[in-house]
């Protein structure tokens, strides 16, 4: 028995947690087996496959990104910082926070304090100019490590410095403390997992890896444009709709090939970001701008569900609510007392067999390979005929 596929036959919409995972959870590649029953959730009931078209006419299953907890990710006021930095501040200024106490500096300024720091305390060669790329993560093959990992000798090469904080698969465990020895000066991998480590990472670093094979939604790379931080991530999922060329630099396939050729993007345009009077060196502050002036509250993110749940509810009948309307509207709930309420129950009792109907129809099928569904369905009709057999004999 699947309950997510039962709950899905029997919704009116249905929510993931981005608009491309929305997509890719309808094709047999990403649906893990529920491709069919997620595209008859977004095309009126049927599970035909109508690529681009999916979901777009019914508006029934939708994606919303995450938002962002901006008090607890916030470069102004984050105190595992050694240096606090905000948007608002023009270059070259400073102000203090009235909250706490702290001065708050520029972004270029500010970054600039917390990649040094970071340097120092990871033991990282003191060098400013040094493109610094970081990845937080779980250590685990969705995440593409192994891809980031293949790219690393290029980068150093390139002369950047990498630092990778995670834990998970012993083997990309092991591969974190190689590339250090390997590049030690260049490169930490730091096993294990620290708040306050992650915090200084993503405002140290100038570009943040994201490299996974697939990602629901995916936090890091809000983080990362929260704090000013290019990201080069995989065209995937969230991260397809958060990592745009004009904050970022998004690449495919998931290869270290296409990684490198995005790193290397990334990096060309960080080194040209010190040169004044030509256009194209400030193409890395305005990228940092935009990034930190995106709204990635949850305030977003509320109004877009808020929106989908007022399209899809359905108004229950007045018994059901009528002890909070009492206290909370107690002249209304005396009128609607004297009302003749009966229709309202008909109404949601055609609701009900609607979906119950609709949920019969639904598909059946896992199609993930190997796939034994109708084998069980068999096998369930045969024993019921089998157990009905036996009560009738009775």
């Amino acid at each position: 028995m699947n309950f997510l596929k039962a709950g899905l036959s029997l919704s009116a919409a249905a929510a993931l947690v981005s608009p491309a995972y929305a997509r890719e959870t309808q094709t047999r590649a990403l649906g893990c087996g529920m491709d069919e029953v997620l595209r008859s959730v977004a095309n009126f009931g049927s599970d035909v496959d109508l690529g681009v078209l999916n979901g777009k006419l019914s508006g029934a299953l939708v994606g919303v990104v995450n938002g962002v907890d901006t008090n607890e990710w916030d470069p102004a006021t984050d105190p595992h910082l050694p240096a606090n930095y905000s948007v608002e501040v023009a270059r070259g200024e400073s102000v203090v926070n009235a909250e706490t106490g702290r001065v708050v500096l520029d972004p270029r300024a500010g970054k600039a304090a917390c990649k040094r720091a970071l340097q120092i305390e990871l033991g990282l060669r003191e060098d400013p100019d040094a493109p610094l790329i970081g990845f937080i993560g779980r250590l685990d093959g969705q995440k593409g490590v192994d891809v980031l990992l293949e790219s690393v000798p290029r980068l150093v090469e390139l002369g950047a410095q990498i630092v990778l904080l995670g834990s998970g698969d012993p083997g990309l465990e092991d591969g974190l403390r190689g590339v250090e020895h390997r590049f030690r000066g260049s490169a930490v991998g730091w096993v294990g997992f620290s708040v306050p480590v992650s915090h200084r990472i993503t405002a140290a670093v100038d570009i943040l890896a994201m490299p996974s094979r697939f990602e629901p939604c995916g936090l890091n790379q809000l983080y990362a444009l929260r704090y000013g931080t290019a990201p080069v991530a995989h065209k995937t999922g969230g991260l397809r709709d958060t990592v745009t060329s004009d904050v970022g630099f998004p690449f495919a396939p998931c290869e270290s090939t296409a990684l490198t050729e995005a790193m290397e993007r990334a990096i060309k345009v960080y080194r040209r970001r010190g040169r004044e009077n030509v256009d194209e060196t400030k193409k890395w502050d305005r990228m940092r701008t935009r990034a930190m002036r995106k709204d990635l509250s949850w305030n977003v993110a509320a109004e877009k569900y808020e929106s989908l749940f007022t399209k899809a509810a359905a108004p229950a009948p007045f018994a059901v609510n009528r002890r909070a309307v009492s206290k909370s509207n107690p002249a209304l709930a005396a009128a609607r007392d004297a009302e003749d309420t009966a229709h309202e129950w008909r109404d949601a009792e055609r609701r009900a067999e609607k979906m119950r109907r609709k949920a019969a129809r639904a598909p059946n099928k896992d199609t993930r390979e190997g796939d034994r569904s109708e084998d069980s369905n068999l096998l369930w009709r045969v024993t019921s005929a089998v157990k009905s057999a036996i009560f009738f004999r009775r």
